[in-house]
């Protein structure tokens, strides 16, 4: 699938709605974004 977004935020908490399922193919900005949200639940639930 292809979206289109003015800012990388603006599909962050859709995708990240899809859990495990989801993989950002690009752009990179996309992918540490969603790389460091996964980082920061883990993190969370870790404490």
């Amino acid at each position: 699938m292809t979206l289109t977004v003015r800012q990388v935020d603006d599909a962050l908490s859709w995708l990240l709605s899809w859990g495990a399922h989801v993989r950002v193919l690009a752009p990179e900005s996309m992918r540490q974004r969603v790389l460091a949200e996964a980082e920061a639940v883990l993190q969370y639930y870790k404490s």
